[in-house]
C-alpha cells in the first residue's frame, strides 16, 4: 500500500522511478515529446545526462511524461505515462 502522501497516480509513478535521473525537455520540443518520439540530448535543459541509465522525463511544466532509455545517440521511450486527457 502506498503512503498517504502518494495518493495520486502521478505522485506514485514519480516515487517509484526516483532512482532514475530527471530530464526536463525544453518547451520548443513539446510536439516531439508528446508524440512519443525519440529525444536528442540538446532537447533537455540538463547538460550532464547519464546515458548509461534510464531517464525520468518531464515537460517544462514539470509534468511527468515517462521513462526513457539511451540508444543510438537518442533517448527512446520505454514507458509513457503522459495522458493528454488529464
Amino acid at each position: 500500500m502506498l503512503p498517504p502522501l502518494l495518493a495520486s497516480t502521478r505522485q506514485a509513478e514519480t516515487y517509484f522511478f526516483l532512482k532514475y535521473q530527471k530530464g526536463t525537455v525544453k518547451k520548443d520540443y513539446d510536439k516531439v515529446l508528446f508524440n512519443g518520439n525519440p529525444l536528442k540530448k540538446e532537447m533537455f535543459y540538463e547538460i550532464d545526462l547519464d546515458t548509461t541509465k534510464k531517464l525520468r522525463v518531464y515537460d517544462e511544466s514539470e509534468q511527468f511524461i515517462g521513462i526513457y532509455y539511451w540508444k543510438k545517440n537518442m533517448f527512446f521511450p520505454d514507458k509513457i505515462f503522459y495522458d493528454n486527457n488529464q
